[in-house]
């Protein structure tokens, strides 16, 4: 906030003498009061102004005489050069902007700086202790003990005021935090959402999907509803850091001014006791709000892990683990869907053959050794089959030998993906069935880097599966493929 002029050119009234008294101080921050100043803003702009004039003191504290010239101190009444009556010239011309204002607190402040001497009643500056036209020696410690006095009487109704302030609990801190909670929950459940979509249900996590964004609304709709001045904790915090703010002036008030002086510095201690009373009061408020979260978060993170998982099993072979988690239910399964659990345990031993006149560029370059084993993958989700499930099936024929034909091919299409055609006994060929092409997903991840570097060196062999990379609802086409294939060749 700005200070106004006003609170300025008073400040620069106090501060003429070099020294800022406790009625001087206590009249600026009443007439800040008025302006709409906050007390603790007018304290800090005090404490900043009196620490630049007593830095810069050196400066100051030199004039020149307007008769001879000479630099002379700023508290002289009189030139020691020409003799020149300094002080009344000083008085009567005066100096800056504090002149052109008036009121009682410009007089209060001018009394303040200027003194009168006891014995001859010349005015004097506030600093200096020996009246510069009588030589009369002026003991400052009526003027002293009045304001430590008054130092210690206000540090005495704010400790008295910091008594009765209240301290906030933690229910009343959790209460103001709630808004921050509840975010905070709320991404907690949104990250076991996350997690359990690939562990539980679809239900379990549709439910946390649910509380995660009821959360965020009530969160979002608290912080912008709430009225965060009517919270005693908001209250603490701003009675606090007042108090803090009259300790720290108070302090470098006692330090600087009144050091020797017991009972100002107990009063202090116990001044700065309460503010570190109320400073450990926060700090275990927070600690307990930081342990509550790393409590909530070490039990929610489980908790998708520690639910009931899916039984997923995407090989449909049925392996033999699996049969034991229901004995029972699996043969119920087997004696209802017989005709697909006797398909998926069929394997068919076929032969390779490269004899057989049929349009393809790869025979030249790659050829199939031996047998292989063709067979069918039933696609589903449960160890047990189901009408959704069965009408999914994929061939495969695995432990398929090839070699190099001798015959080396750099160009480009050697990277085409290639696969088989099946052939029955009699050399027809089997139609209408998926595309059965090289699987590079599956075994050996170099397959398909395998075969190229064959075809391209025109030597070497390597063994690889074929899969159809589409499945068939088909039951009637993929059996008679078992039933019927008998040989394969490389297309």
């Amino acid at each position: 906030m700005v200070i106004p002029d006003r609170i300025k050119q008073l400040t620069e009234i106090a501060l003429k003498d070099k020294v800022l008294t406790f009625v001087e101080r206590e009249t600026i921050i009443n007439e800040g009061i008025k302006e709409g100043i906050p007390a603790e803003e007018i304290n800090e702009y005090l404490n900043k102004s009196l620490e630049a004039k007593i830095s810069s003191m050196a400066k100051e504290d030199l004039d020149h005489c307007p008769s001879c010239g000479a630099q002379i101190p700023l508290i002289s009444d009189t030139c020691p050069y020409c003799g020149y009556e300094y002080d009344k010239f000083k008085h009567s011309s005066g100096h800056g902007n504090s002149s052109r204002i008036t009121g009682d607190d410009v007089n209060v402040i001018a009394n303040e700086n200027a003194k009168t001497c006891p014995d001859c009643g010349t005015p004097f500056p506030l600093i200096s202790n020996i009246c510069p036209t009588c030589g009369h020696i002026l003991h400052e410690q009526t003027d002293s003990d009045l304001n430590i006095r008054n130092l210690i009487n206000s540090m005495n109704e704010l400790i008295d005021g910091m008594k009765k302030t209240h301290k906030t609990t933690f229910k009343e801190v959790l209460s103001f935090r709630k808004e921050m909670v509840m975010l905070y929950v709320g991404a907690l459940v949104f990250l076991m959402a996350i997690i359990s979509q690939f562990e539980v249900s679809d239900t379990i996590t549709g439910i946390f999907g649910i509380i995660s964004i009821v959360l965020f609304v009530l969160a979002f709709r608290g912080l912008k509803n709430r009225n965060v001045e009517e919270s005693p904790v908001a209250k603490e915090d701003s009675q606090f850091y007042l108090f803090l703010s009259f300790y720290e002036m108070y302090t470098r008030h006692v330090d600087s001014l009144y050091g020797k002086n017991h009972e100002a510095k107990e009063v202090l201690a116990q001044f700065g006791k309460m503010i570190d009373d109320v400073k450990e009061n926060k700090r275990k408020n927070r600690n307990k709000l930081v342990l509550m979260l790393v409590a909530i978060t070490l039990v929610s993170i489980p908790i998708p892990f520690l639910l009931p998982h899916h039984k997923y099993e995407y090989d449909t072979n049925l392996p033999k683990e699996v049969l034991t988690q229901d004995p029972i239910l699996y043969e119920e399964n087997k004696t209802e869907f017989a005709k697909y659990y006797e398909l998926s345990s069929r394997t068919t031993t076929i032969k390779a053959t490269n004899e057989i006149n049929y349009p393809t560029s790869r025979t030249t370059y790659l050829r199939a050794n031996s047998t292989a084993n063709l067979h069918i993958d039933i696609i589903s989700r449960n160890w047990l089959l189901n009408d959704s499930a069965i009408t999914h099936f994929k061939i495969r024929l695995d432990n398929v030998e090839l070699s190099s034909t001798g015959l080396a091919n750099h160009s480009a299409d050697t990277l085409l993906p290639f696969g088989i055609v099946l052939f029955t006994k009699d050399y027809e060929v089997i139609t209408d069935l998926p595309p059965i092409l090289l699987d590079v997903y599956a075994g050996d991840s170099t397959d398909f880097y395998n075969t190229k570097g064959i075809i391209e060196k025109g030597k070497g062999k390597c063994r690889v599966n074929f899969v159809s990379y589409k499945t068939t609802n088909d039951f009637e086409l993929v059996k008679q493929a078992l039933d019927s294939a008998y040989y394969f060749m490389i297309m």
